[in-house]
């Protein structure tokens, strides 16, 4: 049975016939232990653990049908021999019913003893066998119904968060590891961070990031193989030693990949006694399904980035903004908060397009867009309103905060350069530059009871009333006059 010897322990009350044996066994190259009492056999056993025992049937303290029943006890599987010099029948099936798998008598033929014990170890071999087999079995099912809970959970998850957090927990107790990682790979920054961890302190987690062929996680998203270490120490393909990073010598990194390329690597470390080949056909499945789950997650991500979005700015769309509007106005009339508005337009926008072509003012566009969203806060929102027009939602702000939000992005405006190398060289060859560039912005504060279309109204007439009057300026609204 692969390259451990088999153990047998020899009991009898008779120090000549534990020493005869355990000699004429030992030639087979087994490993021999006896002992004289039956107290002294059954802490032997427990130490031991033996593949045989030759036990006599009468010891001074106990019997021996007791020291094989304790045995049996400890494993069933335990093949036991009785001898005796007083073979009766009813002694010879006492001894069967309590599991022993032969009976010899006293005086016995060595060559006879030996037999029994090689087919008694052959029994115990292929009982071992079975049960190794009955194990795997169960290990399979149990990875099977797991592949199966996570493909479920995979197709129910939509938070990218969400899955690498349930994938990563639910390998990292199937494989019984005491750490477990799932790093994506920035397609920029070329980096792999941890988005996903089990057993890890949260200082490693925002701290680590390895760059491509660097450590282990690193190597394995260069090479694009799995890769198994029994002993992280001495492994000869690691640049460098690891053992003050991991409790256990055995680690796994396995790669993540979407058809060809890869996205990231799941990471598990720290089990007992260390991970084997059905490990490593676990995770690249499980891999394989994260790989899938996140490709989609990342596409509704898209869809529904798109459906709320500009194309042109990547600011919020219009009917993005109308929903807002309203949930904004609702809770400004339930907690009264203040709530105010900043439209902006492009001056001169029209005569810009007919001047330097549509796609320079697209780039324009773009510009003023970034320049907005530098100058609010988080919970602002910025929209795209329409054409050259922008619009700002600005929760629990006053008119008066407003109004200073709105002339600093004026100010940004007219600050910003549009020089030859935003620009480029027009069609006729030579170079155009924009001198100025400014925005003309209207500020409006939200009555109470008024509705969404007349808040709306207010600040696009303040917005007109700045163009009208000279442009590159911020007008305030004039409060609605509510008739009884």
């Amino acid at each position: 049975m692969d390259n451990k010897k088999m153990t047998i322990i020899v009991v009898d009350d008779e120090p000549i016939i534990t020493e005869t044996l355990s000699m004429s066994l030992q030639e087979e190259d087994w490993q021999i232990f006896s002992a004289n009492h039956g107290e002294e056999a059954i802490k032997l056993a427990k130490k031991v653990s033996p593949d045989v025992a030759i036990i006599d049937l009468k010891l001074p303290d106990i019997s021996g049908l007791e020291i094989a029943r304790a045995i049996k006890d400890m494993d069933a599987d335990v093949c036991v021999i009785i001898i005796t010099a007083h073979a009766k029948m009813e002694t010879a099936i006492s001894a069967l019913v309590e599991g022993a798998y032969d009976y010899i008598t006293k005086p016995f033929d060595i060559t006879h003893v030996k037999s029994v014990v090689q087919k008694g170890l052959q029994k115990r071999a292929l009982a071992l066998k079975n049960k190794e087999l009955i194990e795997k079995l169960k290990r399979e099912k149990r990875r099977v119904e797991a592949i199966l809970e996570i493909s479920k959970m995979f197709n129910v998850i939509v938070s990218l968060d969400d899955l690498v957090d349930f994938s990563v927990v639910k390998v990292s107790q199937m494989l019984e590891a005491q750490r477990g990682s799932l790093m994506l790979l920035d397609k920029d920054s070329k980096e792999l961070f941890i988005c996903g961890a089990y057993g890890l302190e949260e200082k490693i987690i925002k701290e680590t990031k390895l760059k491509i062929g660097e450590s282990i996680a690193g190597r394995v998203v260069e090479t694009g193989e799995p890769l198994c270490v029994m002993d992280i120490e001495n492994d000869l393909r690691l640049l460098r030693k690891n053992q003050s990073c991991y409790e256990t010598k055995s680690f796994i990194s396995i790669p993540i990949k979407q058809e060809k390329e890869i996205i990231g690597v799941f990471n598990f470390s720290n089990k007992e006694p260390f991970f084997s080949e059905e490990d490593v056909a676990f995770v690249s499945i499980v891999a394989h399904q994260t790989a899938i789950a996140i490709e989609k997650i990342r596409l509704y991500d898209k869809v529904t980035k798109l459906a709320v979005t500009d194309e042109l700015t990547g600011l919020f769309n219009r009917r993005y903004f109308m929903k807002q509007l309203k949930e904004e106005i609702k809770r400004n009339q339930r907690y009264h908060h203040s709530l105010s508005l900043i439209m902006f337009d492009v001056d001169d926008f029209k005569k810009f397009n007919d001047n330097y072509s549509h796609l320079v003012g697209d780039a324009v566009l773009k510009k003023i867009a970034r320049i907005l969203a530098e100058n609010v806060r988080n919970v602002d929102i910025v929209s795209r309103y329409g054409g050259e027009e922008f619009i700002i939602v600005l929760p629990e702000t006053d008119i008066k905060e407003a109004t200073r939000v709105a002339e600093k992005i004026r100010k940004s405006a007219e600050e910003s350069l549009f020089g030859r190398k935003f620009l480029g060289r027009n069609q006729g060859g030579g170079a155009k530059s924009i001198k100025k560039l400014t925005v003309s912005g209207g500020v409006a504060t939200y009555q109470l009871r008024e509705g969404t279309e007349m808040f709306i109204k207010r600040v696009d007439s303040a917005l007109y009333q700045a163009k009208k009057t000279g442009k590159n300026k911020i007008e305030c609204a004039l409060p609605h006059v509510f008739h009884k």
